[in-house]
């Protein structure tokens, strides 16, 4: 435990000067500490003393190791960038704010960092998207051999993804300007000093707003960038006086009206949480105010220890159980809507079927009434017709028997005068023939 002790003083020493201490180098150190003089003949003991290390070593990188490979919030795959700069696609396109994502630099200027950020930010790429930046990398891997025989310009090539649009590129170090500032803007002047006319991306009101959008997040991701490089692991609490306004991060300024309200008073209402020992968590589930503490009593870190392992494992079946039934009731609540709105959907069918049936009897009823209506006119006119022919029948019969009435009745008229002629003889005239007054008469 000597060494241990010797161990802690050294570190001790290091941690306020600016020399560096990897973590390859805090793990090696420990192993040293356990000899196999100090555990001779105890070997279990080594073993157990070992494993005990681990876990401590485990929690102390754990919170190292997420300072590493966390991203901002401004990259829309949570990238974790390198620097904030202006870069373009080729010659001819305008600068555009971007951050970095992944370096391919030559040999003489190649880090270790350079593959673990480029390998890190791919595994977060969905697989479409990465699959069509391989053709960039491919090109870039080849202008690096070449550069490494002496055949080309010797530069390095950058993944990128320009704010505002998300788009990712591979880019070449003459495309980019380094320190990215907010305020200027390289597109504004040309080299005679004069505004070039040109715009970005075919100038425009949309565009102009979404430049102005990508310079902002430009300089939060800048912001949130350097709060990590100064406070990586978030345990460097700064003294704020009464009257001092308090600081917002872009996390809390990117927040709009309601998630702020949320935030603010995100304990929901008393009725929804039934339990006063639980409280309201982002993700709409209740979490005990027993790990609550837990986690501020130990800063955040993970408790490696069995009885920690165990507690972690009740919860997680906990959670995995509140959650199969909260997607039970989901289910249950949608199987419902569904046959609720299958019966709605019933009833109006049949309602509509219904009214149609009616629509249609009325219809026919119509039709019906119409057509006896007609055939009972045509009834109608048919009969006085008929009726009208038989008076013109009748009428054409009274005539005709008047006129042989008169016709009989001027035929015995005459026959009787013709007879009453012939027997008188008057004036020596024959019989037969009536005097000049006679036949007046």
């Amino acid at each position: 435990f000597e060494a241990l002790s010797l161990m802690a003083a050294r570190l001790r020493r290091i941690a306020p000067s600016e020399v560096e201490y990897p973590v390859e180098a805090l793990g090696s150190d420990l192993k040293r500490c356990i000899g196999d003089e100090v555990f001779e003949g105890m070997p279990w003991l080594r073993v157990k003393l070992d494993k005990r290390l681990d876990r401590l070593l485990g929690k102390i990188i754990a919170p190292i190791n997420e300072a590493t490979c966390r991203g901002v919030n401004q990259s829309s795959v949570w990238g974790c960038m390198a620097a904030a700069i202006w870069a373009r696609e080729t010659t001819k396109r305008p600068y555009w704010p971007a951050i970095v994502l992944g370096i391919l630099a030559p040999e003489d200027q190649k880090e270790d960092w350079h593959r673990f950020l480029t390998d890190r930010n791919e595994a977060r790429l969905p697989v479409k998207l990465l699959q069509g930046l391989q053709a960039g990398k491919k090109k870039a891997m080849q202008a690096l051999n070449k550069q490494n025989e002496g055949k080309a310009e010797r530069m390095s090539f950058f993944l990128v993804e320009f704010l505002g649009t998300h788009e990712f590129i591979w880019v070449r170090e003459a495309d980019i300007i380094e320190n990215f500032d907010p305020e200027e803007n390289p597109n504004d002047s040309g080299k005679n000093g004069k505004k070039k006319k040109n715009g970005f991306r075919g100038q425009n009101q949309s565009n102009s707003r979404l430049l102005q959008k990508a310079i902002d997040e430009g300089r939060w991701a800048v912001e949130e960038f350097e709060l990590q490089l100064n406070d990586p692991c978030g345990d460097q609490l700064e003294e704020y006086s009464d009257d001092e306004e308090e600081n917002y991060t872009f996390s809390v300024l990117c927040e709009s009206d309601d998630e702020a309200d949320e935030a603010d008073g995100g304990m929901g209402d008393s009725n929804d949480i039934g339990d006063m020992n639980s409280f309201g968590s982002p993700t709409g589930k209740l979490t005990n105010v027993e790990e609550i503490n837990e986690l501020l009593a130990t800063d955040g870190v993970l408790d490696y220890s069995t009885a920690g392992k165990k507690t972690a494992k009740r919860r997680a079946i906990a959670l995995k159980k509140q959650q199969v039934e909260a997607k039970k009731l989901a289910l249950k609540k949608a199987k419902e809507e569904k046959a609720k709105k299958e019966l709605e959907l019933k009833n109006k069918t049949k309602a509509v079927a219904l009214a149609e049936a009616k629509k249609a009897a009325k219809i026919s009823k119509a039709k019906k009434a119409a057509k006896e209506n007609k055939e009972s006119t045509h009834k109608q006119k048919a009969q006085e017709k008929e009726t009208k022919r038989e008076e013109k029948e009748l009428e054409k019969r009274r005539k005709k028997r008047e006129r042989e009435r008169m016709l009989r009745e001027k035929y015995r008229a005459t026959k009787k005068q013709k007879v009453d002629g012939n027997s008188i003889i008057r004036r020596g005239r024959k019989l037969g023939i009536a005097d000049k007054r006679g036949r007046a008469a």
